[in-house]
């Protein structure tokens, strides 16, 4: 018998996931030739504190970034919890971007953890 909700349900990339990481191990990663941090929240959101190296791309423009992103090894999303940033990894995945990841948890785990805020 089919499930009709498993026909909605959006199809798992076996050959390009995404991962998900700790504030802390994202932490581990800045830094890294080849790695990239994005922050898809609002301008404002983004003012009031963000990483330091995390560039500012709100959820809504991730899509015109997709070149640039392409030419990284690693782009870890950032948001405030972890929700906008999964969306802007399925977005970027389904538009080719390889080797995403999501952070976990968003700002709000990265304060938490105490590490540093710009």
């Amino acid at each position: 018998m089919i499930n009709l909700f498993d026909l909605f349900k959006p199809k798992e990339n076996t050959e390009n996931p995404i991962q998900n990481m700790s504030p802390r191990e994202v932490k581990a990663l800045i830094g890294t030739k080849g790695v990239t941090i994005i922050d898809v929240r609002e301008a404002a959101e983004y003012k009031e504190g963000h990483i330091a190296q995390a560039k500012l791309m709100p959820l809504g423009t991730v899509t015109n970034h997709v070149a640039e992103l392409t030419k990284y090894d690693k782009v870890i999303v950032v948001c405030r919890s972890g929700n906008r940033s999964g969306m802007a990894c399925r977005t970027l995945q389904s538009n080719g971007v390889k080797n995403l990841i999501n952070m976990s948890g968003g700002m709000m785990a990265w304060a938490q953890a105490g590490l540093p805020i710009k």
